[in-house]
């Protein structure tokens, strides 16, 4: 394979990997966590036929671009222009799966506070019924507690 057909198979590739980032997003933001894992295996499958390409690409990387024999300038330009579109797909793979990582995070950070809101409910309520300050029933106090044990 010449170094200008591995190219255009990275663009091919890219351009995969960019529409299941895009996908990744949308399902983040949905917070459907049995699809988003479905589509990272899915990701997965397909950066190893990325890693593949990497490693066909091993042969050309001794040779400094300048040194380089070309079959005619098209399939130098042709080369040339695969790897601009590689890195512009790689650029927004990047800003893509950015975004998702923040929305994980800010959905954790959400998760988190609503924990610690429940438990703080739950702490209230136990100290005032200690304090005969309102009538709570044992069922009650449960129900306000999360147990993470189990």
């Amino acid at each position: 394979m010449s170094l200008t057909q591995i190219m255009q198979s990275r663009v091919s590739i890219l351009e995969q990997v960019l529409h299941l980032s895009e996908k990744q997003l949308n399902i983040v933001r949905l917070g459907d966590v049995s699809l988003l894992l479905q589509l990272l295996a899915r990701k997965q499958k397909v950066f190893e036929a990325f890693e593949k390409l990497e490693r066909d690409l091993d042969p050309f990387r001794n040779i400094a671009p300048r040194d380089r024999t070309w079959e005619s300038e098209q399939e130098r330009l042709d080369c040339d222009t695969a790897v601009r579109k590689c890195k512009e797909l790689l650029a927004a793979i990047l800003e893509l799966d950015g975004q998702s990582e923040a929305e994980l995070a800010r959905q954790k950070d959400e998760t988190e506070r609503q924990i610690r809101k429940m438990d703080t409910s739950g702490k209230a309520a136990s100290a005032y019924a200690r304090q005969n300050i309102i009538p709570v029933s044992p069922k009650m106090l449960s129900a306000t507690r999360l147990d993470f044990k189990e």
